[in-house]
C-alpha cells in the first residue's frame, strides 16, 4: 500500500487517510449544526413585501362593445322583424284568399251562364222543330243571338272579376309598401336603441376603467411601500450588523454567540489538532469555510497550529 510522507518523516497508511477524512465530515457536520442554532435565533424578520391581487380592465374596443350589443339586441331585433312580417303575411293571405275567391266564383258564374244558355237555345231549337221552322233563318238568328247574349254576359261578368282582381292586387301591392315601411322603421328604431346602448356601455366601460385604475395604482403604491419598508429594514440589519461587528472585533463575542462559537472553535480545533502540524496548517489555510464557521476564532486556531510543537 502506499503512503504518503509529511513533516519530520512521519507516514501514514490508507486507513489512516480514512479516518481523517471521516472526522472532516464529522467535524464540517457539527459545524453546520451549530451556525443553523445560531441563524434560527439570530434571524430578522423582515417584513414581508405584498402583492396585490389587480383588477382586469375591461375592452374598450369599439369593435368588441358593438359585438356584445349587436348580439344583446339579436334576438329582440329578430322577433320584431319576424312579429310585423307575421302579422303581414297574414293580411296577404287574406287578400290572397279573397282573389282565390274571387276567381273560382267567377268560374263558376260563367259555367253557370254557358249552362243557362245551352238550355235557352236547346228549348228554342226544340220549340222551332216542334213548329217546322228548325231550318228557318228565324231561328238560327235567335241562336246567334243568344250565343252573342251570353258572350256579352261572360264579358260583363269577366269585366267585374278584373276590376276586384285590380283592387285586390292595389291592396296587395299598398300591403307591401306597408311591410317595408314597418320594417325599416322598426330598423331605424332599433339601430336607435343599439346606438344608444353602445355608448352608453362605452361610457360605462370607462368609468370602470378609470375606477379600477385608481383602485390598482393604490394596490401598486401599497406593494412599493410594502418594498421600501423591507429595503429599509435590511439597510437598518446590515447597519447594525456592521457596527456589531465592529464592536465584536474589539470587545469579542459575547453572551449566547460567545457560547455558540466557543463549540465551534472546539470542534474545529479537537479535529485539525488530530492531524499532523503542516498538514493542519495546510487544510485549515485551503477551507475558505472555516472563515465563515469560526469568525474571530478563524485567526486563534490557525496561531494555535502554528505555535505547535509536534
Amino acid at each position: 500500500m502506499a503512503l504518503e510522507r509529511f513533516d519530520k518523516g512521519l507516514t501514514f497508511t490508507e486507513e489512516d487517510f480514512k479516518t481523517f477524512e471521516q472526522k472532516k465530515s464529522e467535524m464540517y457536520e457539527d459545524l453546520e449544526r451549530l451556525k443553523k442554532v445560531w441563524e434560527r435565533k439570530t434571524a430578522i424578520e423582515l417584513p414581508e413585501v405584498k402583492v396585490y391581487e389587480k383588477k382586469e380592465y375591461l375592452d374598450e374596443d369599439q369593435e368588441s362593445i358593438k359585438n356584445q350589443v349587436d348580439s344583446e339586441y339579436a334576438e329582440s331585433t329578430q322577433a320584431g322583424l319576424d312579429d310585423i312580417k307575421g302579422e303581414y303575411a297574414g293580411k296577404r293571405n287574406k287578400v290572397n284568399a279573397k282573389i282565390s275567391e274571387e276567381n273560382q266564383d267567377y268560374q263558376n258564374d260563367v259555367d253557370k251562364i254557358k249552362s243557362e244558355y245551352a238550355l235557352n237555345k236547346t228549348n228554342s231549337l226544340n220549340k222551332a222543330i216542334d213548329q217546322g221552322i228548325a231550318r228557318s233563318s228565324i231561328v238560327k238568328s235567335n241562336q246567334e243571338r243568344l250565343d252573342q247574349d251570353m258572350e256579352s254576359e261572360i264579358k260583363t261578368r269577366k269585366s267585374r272579376s278584373e276590376l276586384l282582381g285590380n283592387t285586390y292586387n292595389m291592396e296587395l301591392a299598398v300591403l307591401e309598401s306597408k311591410l317595408e315601411s314597418a320594417l325599416s322603421a322598426f330598423e331605424i328604431e332599433q339601430a336607435v336603441k343599439i346606438k344608444k346602448r353602445i355608448n352608453d356601455l362605452t361610457e360605462n366601460v370607462k368609468r370602470e376603467n378609470e375606477k379600477i385604475l385608481e383602485y390598482n395604482n393604490k394596490m401598486t403604491e401599497l406593494e412599493q411601500k410594502s418594498i421600501l419598508a423591507r429595503e429599509k429594514a435590511i439597510e437598518r440589519a446590515r447597519e447594525e450588523a456592521k457596527i456589531l461587528e465592529q464592536e465584536e472585533k474589539i470587545y469579542g463575542y459575547t453572551g449566547e454567540k460567545k457560547q455558540n462559537y466557543d463549540s465551534r472553535f472546539a470542534i474545529a480545533k479537537r479535529y485539525y489538532m488530530s492531524l499532523p502540524r503542516e498538514r493542519a496548517i495546510k487544510e485549515l489555510d485551503g477551507d475558505i469555510d472555516m472563515h465563515d464557521y469560526l469568525g474571530l476564532y478563524y485567526s486563534k486556531l490557525r496561531n494555535l497550529l502554528v505555535s505547535r510543537k509536534d
